[in-house]
């Protein structure tokens, strides 16, 4: 029961990043871009923007499906501290690599440092939050600052 509630919790983060975040991160860039090339219209400027949005969430997810499935099968002595974080800060290049290589995938336009900006936070949030939320016991306390938000998460009522 413990796997399903870890599991929903990090379909919910997912959700509320894709419904919540990109719309607002949308409106934003929506008033900040500017300059871009003939051939592209602000509105298909935005839609791929959106498209990578969703792929830096989904990495971030994808990422911690890995860390969750380290956690669960791994040595039952895996406890130490030391030997945990490490792993946790190797897997978050994962989601920093997809964010970083939107640049040269996404058309020019002025303020696109802005749109890279939020495709990183995305990507790391995602996977932190989620992470640091809904690890597995014996890994739990691995990401950063885990301990606090593992104390809302364990108050969820599902």
């Amino acid at each position: 029961m413990k796997h399903v509630k870890n599991l929903a919790g990090m379909i919910l983060i997912g959700a509320m990043m894709e419904y919540l975040v990109i719309p607002g991160e949308s409106l934003a860039l929506a008033s900040l871009i500017t300059g871009m090339p003939p051939s592209i219209t602000l509105d298909d400027w935005l839609h791929k923007w959106g498209t990578f949005a969703t792929i830096t969430i989904a990495t971030g997810l994808a990422t911690f499906l890995l860390w969750y499935a380290i956690g669960i099968w791994s040595n039952p002595d895996f406890t130490a501290q030391s030997s945990k974080r490490p792993i946790w800060i190797v897997l978050l290049i994962f989601p920093l690599l997809v964010a970083v290589s939107t640049p040269f995938l996404l058309p020019d336009a002025s303020s696109k440092w802005l749109a890279v900006l939020f495709l990183g936070f995305n990507a790391v949030f995602t996977y932190w939050l989620v992470s640091a939320g809904f690890s597995p016991s014996r890994v739990k306390t691995a990401p950063v600052a885990g301990e606090k938000v593992r104390k809302v998460t364990d108050a969820l009522p599902f």
